[in-house]
């Protein structure tokens, strides 16, 4: 478990006593998808979203979990990154319709930038991926090898950001004018699944 998460309470007992100096974040891992569905979330993988820079996994038991930490650990970006894999919509809006460089770990977008300045650099943009792992009864239309994992009896939902190859060319064009000082948000689509 990273650092900037202290732990994760199963219950509430097992809270951490100093509330002064930790904020706590409470949710339920049940979901509902327009079926009558019994499921909860078993996992979660975040990518280069916001403060999680790289991979980041995390396991979450059934029923009740309880995410600890201090200020600005990343607690409340996990319950964000949830929401946005399951729904689409970033601070109630369609993330179609407001994408920004700024959900992006801001440290991939400065070394991306970085990269192009070096001669006959070939650096591709970032990517943003949030995969929420099922687990629950009668989830075979989620199941597949869509995940990071490749594991083919795995079942969830993929919400990947990324580059889309469509504009190839006209991100080649745009690398030999040189320049770039933020990430070519115009060149990336959205592409959201479940596993199968």
């Amino acid at each position: 478990m990273p650092a900037h998460i202290t732990h994760i309470c199963k219950s509430p007992q097992n809270q951490p006593t100093n509330q002064n100096l930790q904020k706590s974040v409470i949710f339920p891992t049940f979901v509902n998808i327009e079926k009558s569905y019994i499921m909860h979330i078993c996992k979660v993988h975040i990518e280069n979203f916001k403060r999680y820079k790289g991979s980041f996994k995390l396991h979450f038991d059934k029923g009740i979990n309880i995410l600890v930490g201090d200020n600005e650990s990343g607690k409340s970006t996990i319950i964000e990154a949830i929401h946005l894999a399951l729904t689409g919509l970033l601070n109630g809006k369609y993330l179609r319709n407001e994408l920004t460089q700024y959900i992006f770990n801001n440290d991939m977008v400065q070394k991306y930038i970085s990269d192009l300045q070096e001669v006959a650099s070939t650096s591709m943009p970032p990517h943003i991926l949030i995969e929420i792992y099922l687990e629950g009864d009668d989830l075979a239309e989620f199941e597949g090898m869509n995940n990071s994992e490749r594991d083919k009896n795995a079942k969830g939902i993929s919400l990947k950001i990324a580059f889309d190859d469509k504009y190839s060319n006209e991100y080649e064009d745009l690398i030999k004018l040189g320049g770039i000082k933020t990430l070519p948000i115009e060149y990336y689509n959205i592409f959201w699944s479940t596993f199968a």
